[in-house]
């Protein structure tokens, strides 16, 4: 609850900064940038626990979803990978975990197919 306050008083901050100073927007220059900050803010570090937080969260209950359909109670890459495909919010994500790959191999004069989760 705590870190959802700060999270609202920090897009409060955003607004009434916006309101000031209408149509005036904070460039950087990303490209001057050579090396990463020294020091980060605590404000700054508990936003980003919360949005990872968040994000996992978001991912996790999608996947469940399709665990429940398999009518399973262990969440596979197979269910996040689903999930991810089937979100646009997710879209960046579809390189980084693709769909179950199967690959035939031999044992001992047989084919059999092995599932990569």
């Amino acid at each position: 609850m705590q870190l959802e306050v700060i999270v609202q008083q920090e897009l409060q901050r955003d607004r009434t900064r916006a309101e000031r100073n209408p149509g005036e927007e904070e460039e950087c220059d990303w490209s001057s940038i050579t090396e990463p900050p020294r020091r980060i803010g605590e404000e700054a570090l508990l936003v980003m626990s919360q949005a990872c937080e968040l994000f996992v969260r978001e991912l996790t209950w999608r996947a469940w979803r399709h665990t429940e359909g398999r009518a399973k109670k262990t969440l596979r890459r197979q269910d996040i990978a689903a999930a991810v495909k089937e979100s646009e919010t997710f879209d960046f994500l579809i390189d980084i975990i693709p769909p179950r790959e199967t690959n035939v191999i031999s044992v001992q004069g047989q084919n059999k197919k092995q599932e990569h989760l």
